[in-house]
């Protein structure tokens, strides 16, 4: 081939490569639109959003011939975090089993694929957006489901053959024989059929507790309907922990953390600059929190309530909106109490719960553990299915699981130059977008920025302080549904500090 055709067909062949990776670029902002939707919802589609991104990311790169990936603040503490995490899986109790915790680890790459990929400051607060009113797909369910109520709680009792399966009042039954009842008559109808001596599950909660006893049919007369038949009189249960979509109502909790987090702070920058997105959003907010307080977990409620008036001290609201925010958080407190005290009999803070003593108990188990594994730990994971050899869990009477503490749980999982190098992270994260935060409110003062992108990395900052906080007796760094949302909301905040980054050396070089 002859020089300028030669040319020709190079230049042919960068036109075609520049279409096909705009089009990967597209691919990827796409495939970060259905996570952040998704992930109030859908673990499924959210990890399915996140593995389609990770590859357009990936060919994309391929494409290019360059690498597209974008350093922060945290990627020193990061890498030894999860280098440690590593020899920690080979040195750990039992490899094989820890290794396939290794997936959890992997989720820091959804930081890295929104730092990387978020193409405009645009794109990233209404990435933002789409997040927390994506939220509203799974609020209606819950209020709905609290009207109509779960299962039926048993008010009074007398001769009834119902306490040969353990039902007492006060307790809610949901199912019977695998059936979901909602009243009296299906209540009833769960007990029809002629054998008499088969075994009938009788699922219900009992306190914080979720049992499944099982008798004999034949128990319950076959002739009679309604009260005569069981002796209970029943109402609709609506003690339960509301956790929509999610399998725990702890699950649900830490999302609606950090979705508040995030909507609050946009009512806070609206509020000094839009007052129409504010109120909207207001609604918005206090709709989130209400699913928040139903799901009657303690440790996130308290930590949206520390959250908001640090969002509002970091963005330098004013003494009003301070104001605004210490009495909105006495009465998330207030409110709080008196659900977890009508739903599951404890207080807000309380030493010698069912709750709280379980921890006490674990918290007590895991530091002759952590005594004598300092340097690598047992490994991820390997107290649950070592629970028997180590003596964990009260001898078997709690059930296995983890130590609901994040710190204490890397420490004795991976050791403590692991925890050290966590306690970094968290530091230097949330140093690093608090100060871009105020980088941000500070450009908005000027009339030179944007109190969107203000309220996005002020949200980010402030979910994350709730996340963590929160992590000090839960152990949500270990729940994929809330961690990968927290991935996320730091993801975006790190692409607005590169943006910035490239358009203060683009000015530079002018």
């Amino acid at each position: 081939m002859n020089a300028p055709g030669a040319l020709a067909a190079e230049v042919l062949t960068l036109e075609s490569d520049g279409r096909f990776e705009r089009l990967l670029e597209r691919g990827t902002v796409g495939a970060l639109a259905l996570f952040v939707i998704a992930a109030p919802h859908s673990i499924a589609v959210t990890q399915a959003a996140f593995v389609l991104g990770l590859l357009m990311w990936i060919t994309r790169m391929i494409v290019a011939r360059r690498p597209l990936f974008v350093r922060t603040a945290v990627d020193l503490p990061l890498l030894v975090f999860v280098g440690w995490t590593a020899i920690s899986v080979a040195t750990s109790l039992d490899p094989m089993w820890s290794l396939s915790r290794m997936r959890g680890v992997s989720l820091v790459l959804i930081m890295y694929l929104f730092a990387a990929n978020v193409p405009t400051r645009r794109v990233a607060w209404m990435l933002a957006l789409a997040l927390m009113l994506s939220v509203a797909g799974n609020l209606w369910w819950t209020y709905l489901e609290r009207a109509q109520g779960r299962g039926v709680k048993v008010v009074t009792m007398g001769a009834s053959p119902l306490k040969k399966w353990g039902v007492i009042p006060g307790d809610t039954i949901l199912e019977v024989d695998g059936k979901a009842v909602h009243d009296l008559e299906s209540l009833n109808a769960a007990f029809e059929g002629d054998r008499s001596r088969e075994l009938i599950p009788v699922r219900f909660t009992h306190g914080e507790s979720d049992e499944t006893r099982v008798y004999r049919r034949g128990r319950v007369l076959r002739e009679g309907t309604g009260s005569d038949r069981l002796a209970v009189t029943i109402a609709p249960g609506r003690d339960f922990r509301a956790r929509a979509y999610f399998s725990h109502a702890a699950t649900y909790a830490e999302t609606l953390q950090i979705i508040a987090s995030m909507i609050a702070a946009w009512v806070i920058c609206g509020a000094l600059q839009n007052r129409k997105w504010a109120l909207w959003l207001a609604f918005l907010l206090a709709m989130t929190v209400g699913a928040l307080v139903q799901t009657q977990t303690r440790a996130p409620i308290v930590a949206f309530g520390l959250a908001l008036p640090a969002m509002v001290l970091l963005r330098g609201a004013g003494r009003r909106v301070l104001v605004g925010a210490g009495i909105a958080t006495i009465v998330l407190f207030l409110a709080g109490g008196w659900f977890i005290l009508r739903g599951r009999e404890v207080a807000l803070v309380h030493p010698t719960d069912e709750s709280t003593q379980w921890r006490l108990t674990v918290w007590r188990e895991a530091l002759p553990i952590l005594a004598a594994h300092p340097l690598f730990g047992i490994g991820p994971d390997a107290a649950k299915y070592r629970a028997g050899e180590l003596q964990l869990f009260d001898g078997g009477k709690l059930p296995p699981g983890h130590f609901h503490s994040t710190p204490l749980q890397i420490a004795v999982d991976r050791g403590i130059p692991a925890l050290i190098a966590w306690i970094a992270f968290v530091a230097m994260l949330l140093v690093s977008i608090g100060r871009l935060a105020r980088q941000q409110a500070s450009r908005e003062s000027t009339g030179g920025g944007d109190w969107r992108v203000t309220a996005t990395v002020l949200g980010a900052w402030g979910a994350l302080v709730g996340f963590f906080a929160s992590s000090l007796v839960h152990f949500n760094w270990g729940d994929s549904e809330p961690m990968q949302m927290a991935w996320a909301v730091a993801g975006i905040a790190f692409a607005i500090a590169r943006i910035d980054r490239t358009e203060e050396a683009s000015r530079e070089l002018r």
